[in-house]
């Protein structure tokens, strides 16, 4: 998650003409996670270790609470990997058929 961060750091320099140019500071836009702790950190408010530090947590925090709500969900259907593995994408692939196979058949409709 700390290697990310960095990266956004590099898009700054897009944020502060959008903010002069006329754009609320408190458009919806500018609620994603990093806005605000780069926002500070333009400021002065706090340095950019700290804000890098912040960014981080707060990824984690929402990655968390994304799992959280994932898990209580009982159609979600997990795949160990990454989408862009070829094995990964045959398998959802695979499965989608066979979801959709059976879900014709149970509704009567063709298979």
């Amino acid at each position: 998650m700390n290697d990310v961060v960095p990266t956004i750091y590099d898009v700054v320099g897009i944020t502060p003409p959008r903010v002069v140019n006329g754009i609320p500071q408190d458009s919806k836009p500018f609620d994603f996670i990093g806005y605000s702790e780069l926002k500070a950190h333009l400021e002065g408010t706090v340095t950019l270790a700290a804000a890098t530090k912040a960014i981080a947590q707060s990824t984690r925090r929402y990655a968390k609470r994304q799992m959280t709500w994932f898990r209580k969900e009982t159609l979600v259907h997990w795949f160990t990997g990454f989408g862009d593995d070829p094995a990964i994408a045959a398998a959802a692939e695979q499965f989608v058929g066979g979801q959709s196979s059976s879900s014709a058949a149970s509704s009567g409709g063709p298979t």
